[in-house]
């Protein structure tokens, strides 16, 4: 058995691969920017497959984390924070695949706080049913990029509804399981999440404020980007082919609710431990919960729903500062930059002690080594003789140490 200490070690560093494969606070600077590719890499890459992963490696590493009640407890205080810290910094968004950039890391802060209260079946259900409406979210954005020549800005767009009908469907139903409405895939995963995280009042108060705002959020982006007066002149519609994938999803976000149980029993042959059962029960707090969504994204709709004005951007300052993640990426580039600037410092400090001292040590002490022996050059033949004399006694005494005394 490994000593605690190195149990410890094992647990702190899957731990932190895991939270920077999956962007969690304060290891998640990577995922925004991510959104830069083309759009269907970015589906692939925060919908299902890469980021994913950390949520994978902490379920399938879970006995390791058990050891000590203060890891999972870290695991579940870092999801809800960075499910928090995601979800406000979406709210302020302009761009609209940014948007769903930190609508992914806020989700994946739902998978992190599942697996911290032991909840590892709900973090795997909401993993499968995320992977579906958030490929399609990303798949349908970039229809209506492709359909505003290019353009992301939210606050050009609007109207497209009247252009893409179907397009405008299909982001609505990926938009509504995000914001996890009943019967939508969302709301099971995100129902079993806050349902295993009942009894521990902060986590689930988290959960419960991150739904609510997940449900703004999306809500201004669908109604700022489809609804209102047309911005778009001369749309390129989509043609079939690029909407079929996006049909697929779209079956997949109503109906993989319905995974729950064959999940369940996925899991039995291997896992017999309570945290693999997927509770999908609604309860009060659920129903709570689902009532506040609906509000929120009737919210959304009175502010955003006829083309209005963005309300959130009124205060240009906090605007900036929330939509830049709090200026997170500033003070790491200043602290950063702080040891760019110490290593040159060194470097050059280093390289010019090295330029000034080593060559004249080099040669000054060559020439000395050379004047050494230049003084032995006496033109004495009783100075050669004793010198003769000496290297024969050292050859025989070490030919005594190493032959052990055979020339005698």
């Amino acid at each position: 058995r490994l000593p605690t200490a190195v149990l410890a070690l094992l647990a702190f560093s899957t731990l932190a691969a895991a939270a920077a494969k999956s962007a969690q606070v304060p290891f998640y600077t990577w995922l925004p920017d991510a959104m830069e590719g083309p759009t269907p890499v970015s589906a692939l890459i925060h919908a299902a497959t890469m980021v994913t992963a950390g949520v994978y490696l902490l379920v399938r590493t879970h006995p390791l984390l058990e050891l000590s009640p203060a890891f999972l407890q870290l695991v579940a205080v870092m999801g809800a924070v960075t499910a928090f810290y995601a979800a406000c910094c979406a709210l302020f968004q302009n761009d609209l695949k940014r948007v769903l950039a930190y609508s992914t890391m806020s989700q994946l802060g739902y998978m992190f706080l599942a697996v911290g209260v032991g909840a590892y079946g709900a973090a795997v259900f909401h993993l499968v049913t995320h992977a579906f409406f958030k490929a399609l979210l990303f798949l349908a954005a970039g229809i209506v990029i492709h359909t505003a020549h290019g353009e992301q800005d939210m606050r050009r767009l609007g109207g497209l509804s009247k252009d893409i009908p179907f397009t405008a469907f299909m982001f609505g139903v990926g938009g509504l399981a995000l914001a996890g409405m009943f019967p939508f895939a969302g709301f099971f995963s995100k129902e079993a999440i806050l349902h295993a995280a009942h009894e521990q009042t902060f986590l689930f108060g988290v959960g419960a404020l991150v739904a609510v705002m997940t449900a703004f959020y999306t809500g201004r982006a669908y109604f700022m980007t489809f609804s209102g007066p047309q911005r778009v002149d001369h749309p390129h519609l989509p043609g079939g082919p690029t909407t079929l994938s996006c049909l697929i999803l779209t079956v997949l976000s109503i109906g993989a609710g319905a995974l729950a149980g064959p999940l369940s029993s996925f899991f039995d042959p291997t896992h017999t431990v309570e945290g693999f059962q997927i509770h999908t029960e609604i309860n009060f707090s659920g129903i709570v919960v689902t009532v506040l969504v609906a509000a929120s994204i009737a919210a959304a709709w009175a502010m955003y729903g006829k083309g209005q004005p963005d309300k959130l951007g009124r205060n240009v300052t906090f605007n900036n500062f929330v939509r830049t993640g709090f200026q997170v990426d500033a003070a790491y580039l200043i602290w950063a930059n702080g040891f760019r600037d110490l290593g040159r410092l060194c470097s050059n400090g280093v390289d010019r002690l090295f330029s000034a001292l080593l060559p004249g040590l080099v040669s000054s002490s060559f020439w000395g080594m050379g004047r050494s022996l230049t003084e032995t050059q006496t033109g004495q033949v009783r100075h050669y003789m004793v010198s003769i004399m000496l290297s024969v006694v050292v050859l025989l005494f070490y030919a005594l140490l190493v032959g052990g005394g055979g020339l005698i």
